[in-house]
């Protein structure tokens, strides 16, 4: 309705899980949604064995498509994450978070400069118009970066929500 992606954010396994059935309706809807997972990091190979399920293979019959974000492909996942989930017919794309990008990108967005962040505001906006319909174009002049990703209250002060608004 806004013409902009919505957004949600789970946790690890069960969370992934219960969240199918609404990113199935946004998939018969055309409803674009940048769906993000909680994963474990890379890091802890296979030590952690807990609440472990496949989400891409979860998410995979109700999303366009699937990435992983990471401290160097950020940018450019959520730049194609947006243009996937804009693009037609839309829907959900499904983008995994790794625990340890949060630790990384909070120190990194502590360090970044007003003017890095207005850049990305702007080229977010241009991913987001291009993909507008003339009837929603008018929202362009009220959109700001972190109306992508919406950060619910209760997170507010957690590190997600640093590298959240930081698009």
């Amino acid at each position: 309705m806004s013409g902009r992606p919505g957004a949600c954010l789970t946790t690890l396994g069960p969370g992934v899980a219960s969240v199918v059935n609404g990113v199935a309706c946004a998939w018969l809807d055309r409803a674009p949604v940048l769906v993000f997972t909680d994963s474990h990091p890379p890091s802890a190979g296979g030590i952690f064995e807990h609440q472990r399920l496949d989400h891409r293979a979860l998410l995979a019959p109700v999303t366009k498509w699937s990435a992983t974000l990471s401290e160097e492909n950020a940018d450019e996942v959520m730049r194609e994450a947006i243009d996937r989930a804009m693009a037609e017919p839309r829907g959900p794309v499904h983008l995994e978070w790794p625990a340890d990008l949060t630790a990384q990108s909070s120190v990194a967005s502590r360090q970044s400069s007003v003017a890095s962040r207005q850049s990305t505001a702007v080229s977010l906006e241009s991913s987001v118009t291009s993909h507008q319909s003339p009837a929603t174009s008018h929202d362009v002049a009220r959109f700001e970066a972190r109306e992508v990703c919406p950060t619910p209250p209760r997170f507010a002060r957690c590190a997600r929500a640093t590298i959240c608004r930081r698009w």
